[in-house]
């Protein structure tokens, strides 16, 4: 599987797309640079805005915002998990061994009962994410905080679907 950020164009795309969110407050379902955005959409305003999405191809499932703190099951993580576009990776399950991470992998937190709150690798160890408890705007935070690494629970790959030959 090739991944979908593989040039510096692809990259270049995401890292101006995550730069346009910075700072952004957060508010529930918005994905309005500067104005208003939760974590999913952070995720979503970055692919959308580098190709590897359509807005065709990025229809969410409904989803709470507190859905992690009352449900087991993250809806989330069902829709990454059946989205053709992304892999997910392999975790090691021994303290929480990350792959080697890509800009563009979204990774997914427990802070919960379930996979409720996601976030945009920029490198191999930060990440641009917004959280409605905590600092209320779009930030750049690091994999080496323990917090943050304790927490991921999965990874996934954007990846460029295989064109047919039809030669």
């Amino acid at each position: 599987m090739k991944p979908f950020y593989n040039t510096p164009e692809r990259i270049a795309a995401l890292r101006f797309a995550a730069k346009e969110m910075l700072g952004t407050p957060f508010s529930a379902h918005a994905m309005i640079p500067g104005v208003a955005v939760d974590c999913v959409h952070v995720n979503g305003y970055g692919y959308l805005q580098s190709k590897l999405l359509t807005a065709q191809e990025y229809i969410l499932p409904e989803y709470a915002l507190d859905s992690g703190s009352h449900s087991k099951e993250s809806q989330l993580l069902k829709w990454l998990n059946h989205h053709p576009k992304f892999h997910r990776m392999e975790l090691a399950t021994f303290n929480v061994v990350l792959p080697p991470l890509m800009c563009g992998d979204t990774i997914c937190f427990n802070l919960g009962l379930s996979e409720h709150h996601v976030a945009l690798m920029l490198d191999e160890k930060h990440f641009e994410h917004v959280l409605c408890s905590v600092h209320r705007r779009v930030i750049v935070s690091s994999l080496d905080e323990s917090y943050y690494r304790r927490h991921v629970t999965a990874v996934y790959r954007p990846i460029e679907l295989e064109v047919p030959d039809v030669r």
